[in-house]
């Protein structure tokens, strides 16, 4: 057998033209084999992997290696210019396309059982959920449920709110991450918090990511900031994101990403009103060790991956076609941690928008001129986040309110000679309720004169005392 043609061999037995794929833009080679993310390696690297069964052969006295990676790549080897993508409607692996000389890599593997499992496993399981969600356990099934039969579907988040630590709720994350596949969990400051960088590739890598404990900030403005970074990444109705990978261009692509967070803090979370994108759990008061120490052995197994089979035939045939996964779960949980997360600024903004009553009309300017009026009820505490109060407002009304018809670009109009920015409150209909240019107008005037009706009722009684 010619050196040449024992080379070849040596690649078709290794499978390397089923295998590995030549990534053109970064000049490496994707190990289809190599675990969940399809690891990029360089053409060193793989080479490096596979040096045991590199072909030998002797010019004279020297000895000469050849490896198979060598030899696939000289046989036009299946090559892609995109990066690799996960997408669950897909087919697995690599894929040609039509009328191109370059496919795509889907990354998606989703869990594959061996057998039925032991139907004890599956009880174990949903004792944890029991026990994680003492008065909700059955939603949260439903949810994961939800998810594992369709893991393209953007789900609202799955929040645990509990005072205690030790309920189970990692355990659960973990769990149903192994069974779902592709699984990332992190930590709130790489994904939101003041660390989180500017790559975010894991938005397009995972199918679940997970925060163990979503910690309480002191200050409302970080607090806010957190809120709204968090509610944009969460959102089931957003399907494209525009993906930042480290030394590679930005591109656009689909992502099938759910969340699943906990927290023990009312106030780290702060939940407005009315919200679409966060179900809160009711979360156990008792430590799961001492509650259940019978599943304690079940658990150690599950986590490293163990008796899963019997939970993913429970949950993949689990009914839910009646499960809306974009409609969350209204609860007192709920309520609870949006109540606990209030700012006592958060009232004395709702009062004064209430105070101003202009048809259902807004503006920054006006809220924070009433709110910083000497002698105002709210005087002192507005005065007290100094500099950060017409960020907080802003934030505020920008949360609780929609853009006003009939304005410029940048959202102004003219009125009475000044420039407003003018904005409808949320609570007013939504479909078909566009006010004419002259109501707006009218509104804004109306807001105006409610600003100078109300400082001067401030002036006119003690400071400190509240209006009857």
């Amino acid at each position: 057998m010619s050196d040449e043609l024992e080379q070849q061999n040596m690649v078709e037995e290794l499978g390397l033209q089923e295998r590995l794929v030549w990534y053109a833009p970064k000049g490496g080679v994707y190990d289809l084999e190599g675990g969940d993310h399809l690891p990029l390696c360089t053409v060193a690297g793989m080479k490096g992997q596979l040096t045991r069964f590199d072909h030998v052969r002797y010019r004279g006295q020297e000895q000469v290696r050849t490896s198979p990676v060598t030899t696939w790549l000289r046989g036009n080897p299946r090559a892609t210019m995109k990066p690799p993508i996960l997408d669950p409607r897909l087919p697995v692996g690599f894929s040609s396309e039509t009328g191109a000389d370059y496919g795509f890599i889907n990354t998606y593997k989703p869990y594959q059982p061996e057998g039925a499992g032991d139907p004890a496993d599956a009880e174990h399981f949903v004792t944890l959920v029991r026990h994680v969600a003492p008065e909700d356990w059955e939603y949260a099934l439903d949810w994961m449920a939800y998810k594992l039969q369709h893991p393209e579907a953007r789900m609202v988040a799955l929040v645990s709110y509990t005072p205690i630590f030790g309920t189970g709720r990692g355990s659960l994350f973990d769990i149903f991450g192994k069974v779902l596949g592709h699984h990332m969990p992190m930590d709130a400051a790489s994904l939101f918090g003041s660390n989180a960088k500017q790559f975010n590739t894991h938005l397009a890598n995972a199918l679940l990511i997970s925060v163990g404990e979503i910690d309480e900030n002191s200050d409302y403005v970080a607090r806010q900031t957190i809120y709204n970074k968090l509610k944009e990444l969460v959102d089931p109705d957003k399907r494209v994101e525009t993906i930042e990978p480290k030394g590679v261009d930005k591109y656009s692509a689909d992502i099938f990403t759910s969340f699943m967070l906990a927290t023990n803090l009312g106030g780290a979370l702060p939940l407005e009103p009315g919200d679409r994108r966060f179900s809160v759990l009711s979360g156990s008061t008792v430590g799961l060790r001492v509650a259940h120490p019978e599943i304690m052995g079940w658990l150690a197994d599950a986590r490293e991956g163990q008796r899963l089979d019997a939970i993913f035939h429970f949950l993949k045939d689990r009914e839910v076609s009646q499960f809306n996964a974009s409609m969350p779960l209204e609860n007192a949980a709920k309520d609870a941690l949006t109540q606990d997360a209030k700012d006592p600024l958060d009232d004395a903004i709702e009062e004064t928008v209430e105070d101003l009553n202009a048809g259902g009309i807004v503006t920054v300017a006006a809220v924070c001129e009433v709110l910083k009026q000497h002698g105002g009820p709210n005087y002192k505490l507005a005065m007290s986040y100094g500099t950060k109060l017409t960020y907080i407002v802003r934030s505020w009304v920008n949360n609780h309110t929609r853009q006003a018809p009939h304005c410029d670009g940048r959202g102004r109009m003219r009125v009475r000679g000044d420039r407003h920015q003018p904005r409808i409150l949320l609570d007013r209909p939504q479909i078909g309720y566009r006010p004419s240019l002259t109501e707006v107008e009218e509104a804004v005037k109306h807001l105006l004169d409610n600003v100078e009706r109300l400082k001067l009722r401030q002036k006119t009684r003690p400071f400190g005392v509240k209006a009857v």
